[in-house]
């Protein structure tokens, strides 16, 4: 099936988005869906194209989701906020062909035309058609998304690798619907036609796009979309008593918890709470716990799994826990020795499901260092699971960073800082924030003598990345610590 069929079947007058005082129901989204998928198809978009799309939390982002699925196209989500230069680097990889910027925008982009998109689509408001490159579709056109199999790439979900490389994440249509149904599967996910879920998750990362949107959406649920996050007036929202449906990372639970005012009975409409995108701080689950009275239950994901491992939600609370595995993934805990270790000792996570990705995108090696022959997925975080199959997750084979949800790749940093003129070394690590869970600390050594300055490093780091890869403190030191095979040692860094 097409993936954008997860709207097919459900009532005209349904509420499916609610956005800045808006309501846009299921028959209009279809509408809407089906016009600008008739614009991208006009102007030259055929099944297996790349087209980027660029948008935030909005309602422009779903239409744009859909359509680029309904027109057979791959969707490749961008955040709009990403610095041009990490753009260009990420468009390189993936050679898109039409980038889409809210629901009516078109840049034609072969290539080695990267131009256009940094220099035109960028700047597009929402709504304005981009001349000389196609006409959109009648308003009256019908919903008919075109037919894709199960095995056809559905997205690439830009991401970096251990090399600080970009790479692309393939999801087929069957990753993203598997993910789904197990979610809807799960005996305590509560999601059905009557949740109104609050999206406030990046829609460009796995955990808003597939987790939250795609899973409401196939139930038939309305999702009240927020374009960006604000502590109190989210909580607001939640207020309100209409959100049935949370799910966040532990940031944004974190800063619920520190709203002053906010009432203890802000969630009592809430049926069903989760935290996911990284580990839930103990302090942060007390505060919840203590201010709105929520036990509140992990889950945990990853790209490659169209986001879904394990969920807390609907098990007994076990703090620390990201759950049991949903139904159809398959987990084992493999040791150094390639086997399986016993229940209680660590192993490195290995699934495998429909869930599961294909590969990554014209990267044989990545995808064979990451799969098995029989489709085991090497996740590279290391767990302990106990006797009634509840996962904890105690450490990382990668030194990736977590920051409030986004992997950050050191290597990525590093590379960006090498480029810096009168830099000779980086390293870079992750340390503990309240805010954000983790934050980036760059170590950095002048190259000759050169006289470096924090600011100057910080506003190159800001031109090249985006703003959650940038560090949020220099250490200029004379050398930096490596191993006897000349390698760098990020551990001797880390406070303690």
């Amino acid at each position: 099936m097409n993936i954008a069929d997860i709207v097919s079947q459900h009532g005209d007058s349904r509420p499916a988005l609610v956005a800045d005082g808006l309501t846009v129901d299921y028959g209009e989204l279809r509408r809407r869906v089906a016009r600008t998928a008739g614009g991208l198809i006009g102007a030259g978009v055929r099944p297996g194209d790349r087209v980027v799309l660029m948008a935030g939390t909005e309602v422009a982002f779903v239409v744009g989701a859909l359509a680029v699925w309904s027109a057979g196209a791959v969707l490749v989500p961008v955040s709009p906020s990403s610095p041009p230069a990490e753009i260009q680097r990420d468009l390189e990889l993936i050679e898109p062909v039409f980038t889409l910027a809210g629901e009516e925008a078109f840049v034609s982009l072969g290539p080695t035309a990267l131009g256009p998109l940094l220099d035109t689509s960028v700047a597009t408001p929402c709504g304005t058609s981009v001349e000389g490159v196609g006409e959109l579709a009648d308003s009256d056109v019908t919903f008919v998304p075109l037919s894709r199999s199960d095995d056809d790439v559905a997205a690439l979900m830009l991401t970096s690798g251990t090399s600080g490389r970009p790479r692309a994440v393939m999801l087929t249509h069957g990753n993203l619907a598997a993910t789904q149904i197990q979610l809807l599967e799960n005996p305590a996910g509560k999601t059905d036609e009557n949740t109104v879920a609050l999206g406030v998750l990046p829609l460009h990362h796995i955990f808003g796009l597939n987790v939250t949107m795609g899973t409401v959406l196939r139930a038939g649920g309305s999702l009240v979309l927020l374009r960006h996050f604000h502590p109190a007036e989210s909580l607001d929202v939640i207020a309100g008593g209409r959100i049935t449906l949370v799910t966040a990372v532990p940031p944004m639970w974190a800063a619920w918890a520190g709203v002053d005012d906010a009432p203890h009975s802000a969630f009592d409409s809430v049926i069903t709470v989760s935290s996911g995108g990284a580990a839930l701080p103990e302090r942060t689950r007390l505060a919840v716990r203590d201010k709105f009275g929520l036990d509140l239950p992990e889950g945990y994901g990853l790209t490659e799994t169209a986001g879904i491992v394990s969920t807390g939600a609907g098990h007994p609370l076990r703090p620390g826990s990201v759950g049991r595995v949903v139904p159809g993934v398959e987990m084992r805990l493999v040791g150094d020795s390639g086997q399986d270790v016993v229940v209680g000792d660590r192993g490195e996570v290995w699934v495998r499901g429909d869930n599961v990705t294909p590969g990554y995108w014209h990267d044989p090696e990545a995808t064979a260092a990451a799969l098995t022959d029989d489709r085991w997925l090497r996740t590279g975080d290391i767990g302990i699971a106990d006797e009634e199959g509840y996962l904890y997750l105690v450490d990382r084979a990668r030194d990736v960073i977590n920051v409030s949800g986004f992997n950050v790749f050191p290597a990525e940093v590093e590379r960006v800082l090498m480029n810096c003129p009168g830099v000779g070394q980086a390293v870079v690590v992750g340390v503990p924030d309240e805010r954000s869970g983790e934050r980036i600390m760059a170590h950095v050594c002048p190259r000759g003598g050169a006289q470096l300055d924090p600011a100057e490093l910080d506003d190159h780091c800001r031109r090249n990345l985006a703003r959650y890869k940038c560090p949020s403190e220099f250490v200029l030191s004379d050398e930096l610590p490596v191993s006897p095979a000349g390698k760098r040692v990020r551990r001797t860094l880390r406070p303690d």
